[in-house]
């Protein structure tokens, strides 16, 4: 029995055979000035909603750089298939324009010495000691990759960090 009418798989083939997907990342660098802040608004509870700071480019338009040297790649190696590129516009000087990344906020809380970061090496707040921040807010740059692993490890650390503190101070 066919299941398929005899021209289906030809015209399978002519249908979707011309896709291509490319992907590129770049990492994103620091910027001093992304951060999580209280709103004005309040929520149901009466509680102030969270307002994001929060930038992919850096104040020197590295990040924008390297972005534009991605697009200009796959561009060469579209003209090179003979594709035309509809990508030009992503070259665009236009300072306010702001390059979306993919979903992960990162950064917000960083991770580094007292006086510029908010936590330390163990994640943990260097104003309240007993407070301990365990995710990508705590990194000093974004990667280019998911997160996933590099948070399940900084909470490794951080757990035994904390469990280390605590037979020290049942000990003392």
């Amino acid at each position: 029995m066919e299941l398929l009418r005899p021209d289906a798989a030809d015209e399978t083939r002519r249908l979707h055979s011309r896709h291509i997907t490319l992907n590129s990342a770049c990492e994103q660098l620091p910027e001093k000035d992304n951060r999580v802040r209280l709103s004005t608004k309040l929520d149901a509870l009466g509680i102030p909603r969270p307002l994001l700071d929060y930038r992919v480019d850096d104040a020197n338009g590295y990040v924008r750089k390297s972005f534009q040297q991605i697009v200009k790649f796959h561009a060469w190696v579209f003209a090179r298939m003979g594709i035309p590129s509809a990508d030009q516009f992503l070259l665009s000087d236009d300072p306010a324009l702001n390059y979306g990344g993919s979903g992960h906020i990162m950064g917000t809380t960083i991770m580094g010495n007292k006086g510029d970061s908010v936590v330390d090496k163990d994640c943990r707040a260097h104003d309240h000691p007993n407070l301990y921040i365990l995710g990508s807010s705590v990194f000093p740059t974004g990667s280019t990759a998911n997160p996933t692993s590099t948070i399940a490890a900084l909470a490794l650390r951080a757990a035994k960090h904390i469990g280390d503190e605590l037979r020290k101070n049942r000990q003392a």
